[in-house]
């Protein structure tokens, strides 16, 4: 895992990403290239500064089981990557890993990121719907 945060909400695309319960084994993402990383923080810009009053983490989770956004995952990955290295108002954590939405393991976060998530495999992880309503809850 590496580290990054965001804020709680998204019930309504939580539920729906909820609805699917089966699941694949996950796909390979594309590697990012360095001109992509070098496009995505020239977007980003050097202007994001902020002062947070405590440390925030970010759970960036990017599981597909369903279509695979491959390189949209892997630049929004990077983009979180460079928010939380430029801001330093977040620190953020990335996985595909089930494990990683245990509800013991999100208590760790102030913010969740379900970059580009698909069909996560409810049926086989029943922790998963609990812990994640809970969590926005």
């Amino acid at each position: 895992m590496q580290t990054c945060s965001v804020t709680r909400g998204a019930g309504l695309a939580l539920a729906a990403l909820l609805a699917f319960g089966a699941g694949a084994e996950q796909k390979k993402l594309p590697d990012l290239k360095p001109e992509q990383s070098a496009e995505v923080k020239a977007l980003i810009g050097n202007a994001l500064t902020a002062k947070p009053e405590k440390a925030r983490k970010v759970l960036v989770f990017y599981r597909t089981e369903g279509f695979v956004h491959g390189e949209a995952i892997v630049l929004g990955n990077e983009a979180f990557r460079i928010a939380a290295e430029q801001t330093k108002a977040f620190s953020v954590d990335f996985s595909e890993d089930y494990a990683a939405l245990k509800a013991e393991n999100l208590a760790k976060y102030d913010a969740l990121a379900l970059n580009n998530t698909t069909t996560l495999n409810t049926k086989a992880n029943p922790f998963i719907s609990p812990a994640l309503l809970s969590f926005v809850r």
